[in-house]
């Protein structure tokens, strides 16, 4: 829902700065809305079923390095659901720059886009590490159609943390050239909402079978 009203606002021509309080409760690009409070609630799901499967004995017995990755993503999701409650990747990027100045005297100067330079590798890197770990984990799955389901949600949620950063990149690209880029970010926040639900289905598919 939230998704198809980030994009009505931008088929609509109704950004950001709107005032019409329908486009402003659903538009995932607003800050402080509805719809950001629901994907702050949603990445704390997340994070509360990795926790959920990572209490799992059998689990930590028999696959510890799976048991540590869903205790590394249940912090992951929680901090960034605290992230997008309260904007800290933008405090972040305001940070670097004012202690750096990195982008002073350049065409990026300006630009609030300098949390990326840290979160970038960081969220490749977790991609990666998550997806190696927690694949061995659909063999917990005894029925073939539905271990395949949980391979491909892994597969895609995993996939989209790429797809993100480039979305961020290209936003940032054509805010450098003056253009604007709403139907950019409408497709981020969609992203973002995908990878949450994949993630989410992974672990309550996995889930039902470690005990």
């Amino acid at each position: 829902m939230f998704a198809l009203g980030t994009w009505a606002a931008v088929l609509n021509d109704r950004g950001p700065s709107s005032a019409n309080f329908l486009w402003a409760a659903l538009d995932l690009r607003r800050e402080g809305n509805l719809a950001t409070w629901f994907e702050s609630v949603f990445m704390l799901m997340c994070g509360i079923s990795f926790a959920t499967i990572s209490w799992s004995a059998a689990l930590r017995e028999q696959h510890r390095p799976a048991a540590d990755a869903c205790r590394f993503a249940a912090g992951a999701c929680v901090f960034l659901s605290a992230d997008e409650a309260a904007m800290l990747h933008e405090k972040l990027g305001a940070a670097i720059r004012e202690s750096t100045h990195i982008f002073d005297a350049t065409p990026l100067a300006g630009y609030d886009y300098e949390w990326l330079l840290l979160y970038a590798p960081v969220m490749l890197a977790a991609a990666l590490v998550l997806f190696l770990l927690l694949r061995p984990l659909r063999y917990a799955v005894t029925d073939r159609i539905l271990q395949g389901r949980a391979d491909a949600c892994l597969s895609a949620a995993c996939l989209c943390v790429p797809l993100l950063l480039l979305l961020e990149c290209g936003e940032f690209l054509y805010g450098l050239q003056g253009l604007g880029a709403a139907m950019l970010h409408a497709a981020e926040e969609s992203v973002e909402l995908l990878m949450l639900s994949m993630f989410f289905q992974f672990n309550i598919g996995v889930g039902h079978y470690v005990r």
